[in-house]
């Protein structure tokens, strides 16, 4: 992740706001085209929420499919916690994530599993003033875990 597939003090409020921020990021970055944004929203209206993957926490994403031109990942730090139906905590971190194919986003996954290892994870992110600090706070963490420290 780089600073460019982060974006803080987003201020949706709806769960499919949240989930269009973190696509449209990707979009952004060349990684997916509008309809795959669109994607992202159907599976959840479709299943549920999901993809809510730690309380606070959310990883948006849809199958492999034509709209995806290539692997990534996004952070949208929402200033407004986004509510999603029949679930109580809201969503602050909107993860989104595109995947050529079933396996090519492995890596990405691992790396997020430790992240959310991280007991304050939210906290800290969101007492990030700038992508910047967000950017260091994840690369400390990621290099805490792999290296063996931390939880």
């Amino acid at each position: 992740m780089t600073e460019d597939c982060i974006e803080i003090n987003q201020l949706e409020q709806t769960w499919e706001g949240a989930i269009r921020c973190a696509g449209e990021i990707l979009k952004r970055k060349g990684c997916v085209t509008s309809g795959y944004v669109e994607q992202m929203v159907e599976v959840v209206r479709e299943n549920g929420p999901y993809i809510i993957v730690d309380e606070g926490v959310a990883l948006a994403h849809a199958r492999p499919s034509d709209g995806v031109k290539k692997i990534g990942m996004s952070l949208a730090v929402l200033k407004r916690p986004a509510y999603f139906e029949g679930i109580d905590k809201p969503v602050v971190l909107m993860f989104g994530l595109s995947a050529v194919d079933s396996d090519s986003h492995i890596e990405l996954l691992s790396e997020l599993s430790l992240l959310l290892k991280e007991e304050d994870l939210k906290e800290q992110i969101n007492g990030c003033i700038t992508e910047a600090q967000v950017i260091k706070y994840i690369n400390f963490v990621l290099t805490k875990k792999q290296s063996g420290g931390g939880n």
